[in-house]
């Protein structure tokens, strides 16, 4: 049974304060969103299970009383763990019950969660979440959701093919000139952007940026708009497969172990429901493991593929099977270091006025409890 709902009024002038920042900053209202229980049920902590493979009643032999928690997603497969532990029934055995609101970006996200109108974001690390942390907003970035090591293909930097087979395009130098596709400008490919011109001796001013949507520069590259551009999965996929652009420099050779997307908690969960906020990321990082085991898997299995059809934009199940997941932490934990790098760019180019506080930031206490529960991650 789900508890009562409770007014935001209790959260006084720091809704106020939330709402003036970030409503205004965003851009019209915030999506409208379940209320988050009057108290935390005071369940036993749940037995630790095996970490080779947990079963959806191995957690929790008795569920607590159901505690529904609204939780964003954007559609797209790096949100797999949240689909995964929601349809292996892992939220349930935490007694949560998980709504689901769905969002184009995470920077559309930024102003439920601070008013509390959303308990959890998922999306990408961008200069809107450090400006409103920097602004007095307390949202916590608590776990990994996707992040790039230098072999992973699936995200970077692709050519138009008929530039690099012609080898107008060899190093960061060549660019020179060049019409660079930014499909969302205060992201993580500013960055690495700019680790890549500076590798070339080059600046913004030494090249044409477009900003073109990401599904759009599929059809940029056939037309010869664009010459190069930051793109990631299914996108990469399907601009190699109809031989418009190949992967040239992958995110992680710019700055290892980027972090595109991660998980984040607003304050009102973690000040009001820190016990809802554990069980969360218990049955979550469930959901983590079972996604990186099954990619690890010589084919994708059937089940999972009906998964990713059902909550996300992909519906062809070949396309499905040919694209790689973004790697994600199976134990949760943060890549600080990107978060630092991404900070120091977005100050040091005028995008953020001031950095915030690392350590103010993450907050690995969830993460924390989660392995206590479940152990380190055993492949």
């Amino acid at each position: 049974m789900t508890e009562s709902p409770v007014s935001f009024r209790k959260m006084g002038g720091f809704v106020s304060l939330a709402l003036s920042l970030l409503v205004a900053g965003c851009g019209g209202p915030a999506p409208a969103a379940s209320s988050p229980p009057a108290s935390t049920p005071s369940s036993a902590k749940p037995p630790a299970s095996s970490p080779a493979a947990p079963t959806a009643t191995s957690v929790a032999a008795s569920p607590p009383p159901a505690v529904t928690l609204t939780t964003a997603h954007t559609g797209s497969l790096s949100n797999l763990p949240t689909y995964i532990a929601i349809e292996r029934g892992y939220f349930t055995a935490e007694g949560l019950d998980i709504q689901l609101e769905q969002f184009r970006s995470a920077t559309d996200e930024i102003a439920p969660l601070g008013t509390g109108q959303l308990l959890i974001g998922a999306g990408g690390v961008s200069v809107g979440l450090f400006s409103a942390i920097a602004r007095g907003i307390p949202l916590k970035i608590v776990a990994d959701q996707a992040h790039d090591p230098p072999e992973f293909r699936g995200t970077g930097w692709l050519v138009r093919k008929d530039l690099l087979d012609s080898g107008a395009v060899k190093t960061p130098a060549d660019l020179r000139g060049l019409n660079i596709g930014i499909a969302a400008p205060g992201t993580t490919q500013d960055p690495e952007l700019d680790v890549l011109l500076r590798q070339g001796g080059l600046t913004l001013d030494d090249v044409t940026m477009k900003q073109v949507g990401y599904a759009d520069q599929v059809t940029a590259f056939a037309n010869k708009s664009l010459d190069a551009t930051y793109n990631f999965e299914p996108n990469v996929t399907t601009m190699i497969e109809r031989d418009v652009a190949d992967m040239w420099i992958t995110s992680g050779q710019l700055i290892p172990n980027h972090m595109p997307t991660v998980n984040i908690y607003s304050p009102m969960l973690v000040e009001k429901y820190p016990d809802a906020a554990k069980r969360w990321m218990v049955a979550y990082l469930r959901g983590v493991r079972d996604a990186v085991r099954a990619y690890a898997a010589p084919s994708l299995s059937d089940d999972i593929v009906t998964i990713i059809q059902k909550y996300s934009s992909l519906q062809d199940p070949q396309l499905i099977r040919k694209i790689k997941l973004a790697p994600i932490n199976p134990d949760g934990y943060v890549y600080e270091a990107s978060l630092r790098t991404d900070i120091e760019y977005f100050v040091r180019s005028g995008q953020l006025p001031q950095a915030p506080n690392l350590a103010e930031i993450v907050d690995s206490s969830f993460v924390d409890y989660a392995i206590g529960v479940l152990g380190k991650y055993q492949p």
